[in-house]
């Protein structure tokens, strides 16, 4: 595997979905990583690219980007499957690796409706806190 590390000691993964990607990353340099070159189970590898190709069901490409109806709610049931592989993915890989989730936020930032303080922790890394929550607020406004 490699990245833009200056070691390129891939210990820290992440996973998360984006259009025509492999989920995984490295954690600290954001670089792309192909999924083939992970020791983890062709199954898990399947279910993972299956994922992936589902990202954006919840948003409508054709009309400016909006949220198709009921798009929170399929965002939502995909973050949920993305931590249960994150899950799996950390157990296949096992303790000398470190794996985390980092949840899709777009359907909340298209409304504008507060987001979930697990996304906030799911994207920057740290739980939220009121200071955090009091940025994130005037970020969404």
């Amino acid at each position: 595997m490699l990245c833009f590390c200056e070691k390129n000691d891939i210990t820290e993964l992440r996973v998360e979905a984006d259009v025509a990607v492999d989920p995984v990353w490295c954690h600290r340099c954001s670089c792309n990583l192909e999924l083939e070159d992970l020791p983890l189970s062709e199954a898990l590898k399947t279910e993972l690219m299956n994922w992936v190709l589902r990202y954006g069901e919840w948003i409508d490409w054709d009309h400016d980007d909006r949220l198709v109806p009921g798009g929170l709610v399929l965002e939502t049931a995909h973050n949920k499957e993305g931590k249960r592989l994150t899950e799996r993915v950390q157990l296949e890989l096992g303790a000398d690796f470190h794996v985390v989730f980092k949840s899709s936020v777009f359907g909340w930032l298209m409304y504008r409706k507060p987001v979930p303080s697990q996304a906030v922790y799911s994207l920057y890394g740290f739980p939220p806190s009121t200071r955090l929550g009091c940025w994130v607020c005037r970020f969404l406004k």
